[in-house]
C-alpha cells in the first residue's frame, strides 16, 4: 500500500490540471475496504446482524457465525451447501423457479437498503446460493450502512423515477449529495 500511496502522490503532483479523481483518496478507500474485508471479527459481527435480519424473512438466510471461535484472522461459521445462482440450469433441474428467486432477491435487497439501512455490499452470483428453499447470502465481509436521511432521499428518488418526475429527481439528487456526506458517519 505504501507503493500505491507514493504513486498516487507523484501522479497528483505531476498531473494536477488533468486530475479528475482524488487518487490518494482512492488508494485510502481501497485500503480501508481491504482492511475491513480481511478482519474476520467484522465479518462475524456482520453475519450475526444479518442472521437476525433473515429471521424475519423465511426465504432468506446466511451462515451462522460462532463469535467465541472467531479472531481477526479466522471466521468460524456454519458450512452451507447449495446451488449458486450462477448455475440457473441446476436450480431449474432442482425444481426452483428462477423468477421467484429473482423477485425475492430484489424485494429483499430493497428492504435491506431502503428500510434497514444495512445491506450486503457484494451480492455477486458467487455470494448467493439456494439451499432448502432459502436464498443464502455468503461473504458478509463487505456491507453497507445508510442513515435514515439517506434512505429517505433514495426512496424519494425512486418514486420520482417511477413517476417520471424529472424536477423531483433533480431535487433528490441535490439532497442526496448532502445526505451522502452525512452517511460518512456510518462506516460499514
Amino acid at each position: 500500500v505504501s507503493i500505491m500511496r507514493s504513486i498516487a502522490r507523484l501522479a497528483t503532483k505531476t498531473m494536477r490540471s488533468a486530475q479528475v479523481v482524488d487518487l490518494s483518496g482512492v488508494v485510502e478507500e481501497l485500503w480501508d475496504t481491504f482492511e475491513s474485508e480481511t478482519d474476520f471479527l467484522i465479518e462475524a459481527r456482520n453475519l450475526a446482524e444479518f442472521k437476525r435480519f433473515c429471521e424475519r424473512y423465511r426465504y432468506m438466510d446466511c451462515p451462522k457465525p460462532y463469535p467465541d471461535l472467531c479472531t481477526e484472522h479466522v471466521v468460524v461459521m456454519d458450512y452451507v451447501e447449495g446451488i449458486s445462482v450462477s448455475h440457473p440450469d441446476r436450480l431449474v433441474k432442482a425444481g426452483y423457479d428462477l423468477k421467484e428467486i429473482g423477485t425475492k432477491l430484489v424485494d429483499n435487497y430493497a428492504t435491506q437498503v431502503l428500510d434497514e439501512g444495512f445491506f450486503h455490499a457484494d451480492p455477486h452470483p458467487g455470494n448467493i446460493m439456494v439451499h432448502g428453499g432459502q436464498i443464502v447470502l455468503l461473504d458478509l465481509g463487505m456491507t453497507g450502512r445508510l442513515n435514515a436521511k439517506t434512505r429517505s432521499v433514495l426512496k424519494d428518488m425512486i418514486f420520482a423515477v417511477a413517476k417520471q418526475d424529472s424536477p423531483a429527481l433533480a431535487d433528490g439528487l441535490l439532497r442526496f449529495a448532502g445526505a451522502e456526506a452525512d452517511a460518512e458517519d456510518y462506516p460499514a
